[in-house]
């Protein structure tokens, strides 16, 4: 699913907005794997389905900040190469 963020070029919103689509769809797999194989390490009580989007929505919500604000420190140095390589 990260590679979906490589189908977005040209502006730094673009980019950015693979990036988020990108780590989104990471979530959405990770939530249907986490219902459908890991249902049974949910505590008692508690929905799978709920369980599985707050375990997963912790760390890559961290993960999804660190991504923009880091792609966002990189994109101006790395934009003349972008130029170049297209």
């Amino acid at each position: 699913m990260l590679g979906v963020a490589g189908a977005f070029k040209g502006s730094m919103p673009k980019l950015m907005t693979g990036v988020a689509l990108g780590i989104f769809g990471r979530f959405i797999c990770h939530v249907i794997s986490g219902v459908t194989i890991w249902s049974s390490y949910a505590p008692e009580g508690t929905s799978p389905l709920m369980y599985s989007i707050a375990y997963n929505g912790t760390y890559l919500g961290v993960e999804a900040f660190i991504a923009i604000v880091v792609f966002a420190a990189l994109y101006k140095p790395l934009k003349s190469y972008m130029v170049k390589q297209a």
